[in-house]
């Protein structure tokens, strides 16, 4: 019976865990007025992977500082999301790629497809 209340303690909280982590990324494309399309993340084998789709119109329209500084600021918000959440540790590795997306529905968003190109940085 202690194993099973365990269990079902240990679901609930991954589960409270995933939903603050969601309500956080939802606040990072929220308040990045249109720039940023989507944001994810997920355990894989020893680290975190974490996906954020920005607006290929506004990536076009940034210098390379404003590039760099987004990849940076965002990449910190994500790891923070993850930490905060107290779905993953802050000593957990976590590497976090960026995404530039043209025209995309959010089921195309999800599945992956139409995009152009990758940067990636390591949290």
């Amino acid at each position: 019976m202690a194993k099973a209340e365990a269990k079902k303690k240990a679901e609930i909280e991954e589960s409270e865990a995933i939903q603050k982590f969601t309500d956080l990324v939802t606040k990072i494309s929220e308040e990045s007025s249109g720039v940023i399309e989507m944001v994810a993340a997920g355990r894989e084998m020893e680290h975190w992977r974490g996906s954020v789709y920005i607006n290929e119109q506004s990536w076009s329209n940034m210098n390379e500082a404003e590039k760099k500084s987004i990849t940076q600021s965002v990449g910190n918000e994500l790891k923070n999301a993850i930490v905060n959440s107290k779905w993953g540790q802050e000593e957990d590795k976590t590497f976090i790629d960026f995404y530039i997306v043209k025209n995309i529905s959010q089921s195309e968003l999800e599945s992956g497809r139409k995009v152009l190109e990758g940067y990636s940085i390591e949290r």
